[in-house]
């Protein structure tokens, strides 16, 4: 009896198994994320913290 029960708890684990591997397998292989947003600001005032690598100090009110 118990070892009937194991081997329905393997089978279904491995079913188990076996379907995550196929939905992930259909998963893309890439992820792309895309952000917007929009401001009131002059283009003058974004523009240091939109440049890749640029400091800036920002002032505290």
């Amino acid at each position: 009896m118990l070892k009937k029960i194991m081997v329905e708890i393997r089978t279904v684990l491995g079913l188990a198994v076996v379907g995550l591997c196929g939905a992930e397998a259909m998963q893309p292989d890439q992820l792309r994320v895309e952000r917007s947003a929009t401001s009131a600001a002059q283009p003058a005032e974004t523009s240091p913290f939109l440049t890749e690598g640029a400091v800036m100090e920002v002032p505290v009110q």
